[in-house]
Order: structure tokens, then C-alpha cells, then sequence
């Protein structure tokens, strides 16, 4: 189901650039997907293995972050080279307030409440902030007792706003699934 999904993903931004053949594909299913798969799987490691909220925050920061400087680093640097062989191409990607841009995306704030930061030419990372907040409502929903955790996601849910709190039953269906 994953590669499916990753395949399918694939194939619509592919799709939609200046040098696709393909049909505009729409991948908002695919991650749609990668919401539940991603659900189902932080609610099988938070059962099964990291014991503590300190081993589930690093085991998830870790993951994230090994994605996010890679990306960030390589986006950049791909835009700057595609812009100096071929501007036309990136006429419509935001290039302006690095340092703005930079911090939304490494703090994972580019998409709370009505925030919609591009990270210059990916836009695959808005899904990234999702799910970062996801397993921060996960991780104080889980580890925490009842009066700290009811403060905490109370405060967590004033910070990242309605947007994101929109797709959050999505990724709880895969909290749901049995993990047998």
C-alpha cells in the first residue's frame, strides 16, 4: 500500500511539471494514505517500543529531522542551480525570505492555522508540519497524565490552529487499527 501510494504520488507531481506528458494527476488521495499508514504506524511503536515521551521525541525527531536538513539543503540548492540554467521554469516559486522560509520549515510551523509557507520549489513539505504536529498531539496524548496532558494539547491546539486539527481525524483512523 505504501509504494503504491509513494508511486502514485510520484506520478502526480511529475505530472505537473513543464516537462510531463502525463495527465494532471491529483495525489491528495495518496497522502490521504500516508496520513493513516502513518497513524497506524507511530500507534504501533509508541505501543511496542519507545516506553517513554523522551524516547518517542527523540525517535521522532530523529526520523523527521534526517529527512528535513537533507531536504531543506537540497531543494535550495537545486532551485538556486535550476534558476541560474533556467528561470522560466521557476517563475512561480517563491525564492524571497530564505531565513523565513528556512525557520517555518525547520520549526514546522510553514502550514499552522492559516499559514501556507512554501519552501521554495518543494511543495511536498507541507505535509511534513502535519505530520510533525500529529505526533506531538500523539506523544502528549499518550505519555502525559490527564492534567498536564489537557493543558498541553489544549495549547498545542491554540498554536496550530484549525488546518491542521482538519486532518487530524484522518491520521487517528490509523491509530484505531488494530495492531494485533
Amino acid at each position: 500500500m505504501r509504494f503504491s501510494a509513494a508511486f502514485y504520488l510520484l506520478l502526480a507531481h511529475a505530472s505537473r511539471t513543464d516537462f510531463s506528458t502525463l495527465p494532471a494527476l491529483i495525489g491528495h488521495e495518496a497522502v490521504i494514505v500516508f496520513f493513516v499508514l502513518s497513524g497506524y504506524v507511530i500507534a504501533l511503536t509508541t505501543e511496542r517500543k519507545d516506553k517513554t515521551l523522551r524516547q518517542y521525541t527523540i525517535a521522532r525527531l530523529s526520523r523527521l529531522y534526517s529527512v528535513v536538513i537533507p531536504s531543506l539543503v537540497l531543494t535550495y540548492t537545486a532551485d538556486c542551480i535550476g534558476v541560474a540554467f533556467n528561470p522560466h521554469v521557476y517563475a512561480g516559486v517563491p525564492e524571497d525570505q530564505i531565513a523565513t522560509r528556512l525557520l517555518a520549515a525547520i520549526t514546522y510551523t510553514s502550514q499552522i492555522w492559516f499559514l501556507d509557507i512554501s519552501i521554495f520549489s518543494n511543495t511536498p513539505y507541507w505535509s511534513l508540519p502535519y505530520e510533525f504536529w500529529f505526533y506531538v498531539l500523539w506523544g502528549l496524548y499518550f505519555y502525559l497524565d490527564h492534567v498536564i496532558r489537557n493543558i498541553l494539547l489544549s495549547v498545542v491546539v491554540l498554536l496550530i490552529g484549525p488546518k491542521i486539527l482538519l486532518y487530524l481525524p484522518i491520521w487517528l483512523l490509523g491509530v484505531i487499527i488494530p495492531t494485533g
